[in-house]
């Protein structure tokens, strides 16, 4: 196991293989499904999870490329749909990313006070530290359609 000169971070055999192979391969795109399955750290330590993101995002072209990590939300959450905020444990994967895709079951407010029941369709946010609302994809019959949430915050 070497050591990362940039972070002094421990480099494992299987980041070392990847990086091989991304270069070999000549990759420009990445995607890891699921995050607790790829990243050993502490995931409420703030650093280790913006250090673990900074060195995948390090394997790909900073012009070309991109990287999609999949990580799947607690049941709690999950079932919060629209009214949760779509991640569990550390905001530090909130925060380390540029953007980050929320996909929940859309739901329809129940007359009889009970808990809200599923549309059987679901609904893609867009969410992003920078952002002050995420943009929200649906798709209903199959179709998806695009709807703005709100304004997005203005630059100061």
């Amino acid at each position: 196991m070497g050591l990362d000169t940039r972070t002094g971070a421990a480099i494992t055999p299987a980041m070392a293989l990847l990086e091989e192979r991304m270069r070999d391969y000549q990759t420009e795109v990445l995607i890891g499904d699921g995050i607790s399955d790829l990243f050993a750290g502490n995931e409420n330590a703030r650093s280790e999870v913006k250090r673990f993101v900074n060195a995948l995002v390090g394997l790909v072209s900073a012009n070309t490329g991109a990287v999609l990590l999949v990580g799947h939300v607690s049941k709690p959450s999950s079932t919060a749909g629209a009214n949760g905020d779509g991640y569990s444990a550390s905001t530090g994967w909130h925060n380390s990313v540029r953007a980050r895709w929320y996909l929940y079951p859309e739901t329809a407010d129940n007359d009889d006070g009970e808990r809200n029941e599923k549309t059987g369709a679901l609904l893609l946010d867009l969410q992003s530290p920078t952002s002050a609302a995420p943009t929200r994809q649906s798709a209903s019959g199959g179709m998806p359609t695009r709807t703005s949430l709100s304004a997005r915050r203005s630059p100061a």
